[in-house]
């Protein structure tokens, strides 16, 4: 948690967009994704996290914007299901 907060959210987006945006993402996803029927995902927060080498309990709920919360969009050739999961709020 604490390197993901040095990189800050530019950063780790920028890196993310990179490699998903990638020829070779691109090449290996669209070859696993033709065999794919339906998929869900599913976001959870840690329970534990490493800090300075250590191995800690985190906060529950965890701080910040929730898992998931800033979804993408789904692969060319694909749209959102309109099933929707409701949880309790913090």
């Amino acid at each position: 948690l604490r390197s993901r907060a040095i990189l800050g959210r530019r950063s780790r987006k920028a890196l993310k967009d990179a490699f998903y945006g990638s020829e070779w993402w691109n090449e290996r996803e669209d070859a696993a994704m033709s065999h794919v029927i339906e998929y869900d995902v599913t976001f959870l927060d840690a329970a534990l996290i490493r800090d300075g080498g250590q191995v800690v309990r985190t906060s529950w709920p965890a701080a910040g914007d929730r898992a998931g919360s800033t979804g993408d969009s789904p692969p060319d050739g694909w749209t959102s299901s309109t099933r929707r999961t409701y949880v309790p709020e913090r």
